[in-house]
């Protein structure tokens, strides 16, 4: 008898080991609710990482733009309203300017194929060309610019992100955009 009794519950431990269906799904129904708990979090981060970037390279073009003005004393080339930042004044800040001096060096990621400098939302994504960044100089070196839609900004250069939308400043969409006064 004792044999048989120890021969059942080897048995039974055997098919005790292994899950059965219902406890399987319930381990995966656990997964999918903490992945859904996660993936806006990431999203989140993701969206944070692209406006830290944005904010780092508007006040990099700043800097590159206010040491171009110090080397060249003028602009040597129409400026005083809004431009973009767009072949030509990347390839004037890469040293193609009448000095010779390398401003800001660019990444090719950080170039759309016509090689205007565009913020991160357009990198990751299809996005209009709307997101290059946006530059105003001060033309008349009274160190105030009107910095397109934001009004007048105390400060030689200016330069900012639409964000995310890629619209101008409005009440509605100016949360998301970059500025490098700010």
């Amino acid at each position: 008898m004792k044999h048989r009794l120890a021969q059942g519950m080897a048995g039974w431990r055997r098919r005790r080991a292994a899950f059965t269906l219902v406890e399987m799904l319930v381990v995966i129904a656990i997964i999918m609710l903490l992945m859904g708990l996660l993936l806006p979090v990431l999203g989140r981060v993701k969206e944070q990482a692209r406006k830290v970037r944005a904010r780092s390279e508007v006040r990099q073009i700043e800097l590159a733009w206010k040491a171009y003005l110090q080397d060249h004393r003028k602009w040597d080339f129409a400026a005083g309203s809004v431009m973009q930042m767009g072949p030509a004044e990347v390839t004037r800040l890469r040293g193609q300017n009448t000095k010779g001096i390398a401003y800001m060096e660019f990444e090719a990621a950080s170039l759309n194929p016509a090689g205007a400098f565009v913020d991160p939302w357009y990198r990751d994504e299809t996005r209009t060309p709307n997101n290059i960044y946006q530059v105003r100089l001060d033309d008349n070196f009274d160190n105030v610019v009107v910095a397109g839609p934001y009004g007048p900004v105390m400060r030689a250069v200016a330069a900012w992100s639409r964000g995310a939308d890629g619209l101008d400043n409005t009440p509605a969409t100016q949360r998301d955009d970059v500025r490098s006064w700010d």
